[in-house]
């Protein structure tokens, strides 16, 4: 047994144990060896050579992997495949990169950021919980508050909103505040209205009230008054959303008085008194007094 430093030799003749701070590395006689690590096992084949640099431990396997212990990251830069822990994540970089520690990819680590380089590959940048990955000449990476935006050039766009995955063609995103808005060119157009998102492709649009989606064919023009939404749809049709109710009014008029909504299409008439909807088909019409 031989003592040095904070370094614990023991020889037992076909083996040799070294123990290094926390780590505990077992050496077997023929070359090949295991690697203790708190209660990781690595087996790390025949040759190696072992470098600890203040909290880090390299391991080098010769020309044919590396092993790389930076606190809680583990990586592994092999000529066949590699293997990224970032917290949760686990990433497999396929067989085209990674043969050697000097020419194939680097890492550094900058307080908490951990940037791992793979030549002319890739690049995986992790900043705090957001995960990008650059693949070069490829594509871009954009995080733009709570917002994940990946541009590819002038091909496609995809954004990433809490579980939401988008693929918006030839497309461009302008974040607003906590608003997303996609613009398509010269195809639509969005609008944001308090809580109203709605989205005008020339030939039809979408209105979204909360979580519910409407399609209101050709044409259209948008009142908003207080907390009411009013869609005429020219010589089509009129929505009207009061609360939690959905009316289609025909295609000729609308009145709204008070807390009473009359709709008269010509050929028939809704009315609304509380939770009591009434047709009254296309013989009259509805007048309120007081009320």
């Amino acid at each position: 047994m031989v003592v040095v430093g904070r370094w614990l030799l023991l020889d037992g003749g076909r083996c040799c144990w070294v123990f290094v701070d926390g780590w505990l590395l077992l050496l077997l006689d023929g070359g090949c060896w295991t690697v203790v690590v708190g209660r990781l096992l690595l087996d790390g084949g025949w040759c190696l050579t072992m470098v600890v640099v203040g909290q880090w431990l390299l391991f080098e396997g010769g020309c044919c992997w590396m092993v790389v212990v930076v606190g809680r990251w583990l990586l592994d830069g092999g000529c066949y495949w590699t293997v990224v822990v970032v917290g949760w994540w686990l990433l497999d970089g396929g067989c085209c990169w990674c043969c050697c520690w000097c020419c194939c990819w680097a890492v550094v680590v900058v307080g908490r950021w951990l940037l791992l380089d793979g030549g002319c590959y890739w690049t995986v940048v992790v900043i705090g919980r957001w995960l990008l990955l650059d693949g070069g000449c490829c594509w871009m990476v954009v995080v733009v508050g709570r917002w994940l935006v990946l541009d590819d050039g002038c091909c496609w766009t995809v954004v990433v909103v809490g579980w939401l995955l988008l693929d918006g063609g030839c497309w461009t995103v302008v974040v607003v505040g906590w608003w997303l808005l996609l613009d398509g060119g010269c195809c639509w157009t969005v609008v944001v209205v308090g809580w109203w998102l709605l989205l005008d492709g020339g030939c039809w649009t979408v209105v979204v009230v909360g979580w519910l989606l409407l399609d209101s064919g050709w044409f259209w023009t948008m009142v908003v008054v207080g907390r009411w939404l009013l869609l005429d749809g020219g010589c089509c049709w009129t929505v009207v959303v009061v609360g939690w109710w959905l009316l289609d009014g025909g295609c000729c008029w609308m009145v709204v008085v008070g807390r009473w909504l009359l709709l008269d299409g010509g050929c028939w008439t809704v009315v609304v008194v509380g939770w009591l909807l009434l047709d009254g088909g296309c013989c009259w019409m509805v007048v309120v007094v007081g009320g």
